[in-house]
């Protein structure tokens, strides 16, 4: 059997503060930015869209017992966790986890004048 590859060729216009961010990240990889670029839409590609998540949930048209569509659900997200395990946090994501560690530390939140005390 003969493996055939199949060359795209795309130009993408990227905003600049995007063009910057990805010279940053593939700097840090210690790649070029077209390489770093590649990698990410490689992973992007790879991980299911939400409608095909929901397609392998409702194989059977929704004609699933209530039980049976809650564990075809469980396996859908048990797919997903494993398919995901490995992407970076960034973002509203880091800033929280960034929240929680500092509150574990003893900072605190909110309205201090709502509490008198």
């Amino acid at each position: 059997m003969l493996a055939v590859a199949v060359i795209m060729s795309a130009t993408i216009i990227l905003p600049a503060e995007l063009e910057s961010l990805l010279g940053r990240k593939a700097a840090i990889e210690g790649i070029n930015v077209e390489q770093f670029a590649l990698n990410t839409l490689r992973r992007a590609a790879e991980l299911p869209t939400i409608s095909e998540l929901f397609s392998e949930a409702g194989a059977n048209g929704g004609t699933q017992e209530p039980d049976s569509q809650a564990q075809a659900m469980l396996a859908v997200l048990a797919r997903s966790a494993e398919r995901l395990k490995d992407l970076q946090v960034s973002g509203e994501t880091k800033d929280t986890l960034e929240m929680i560690r500092r509150a574990r530390e003893g900072e605190m939140w909110g309205d201090e004048s709502a509490n008198p005390n």
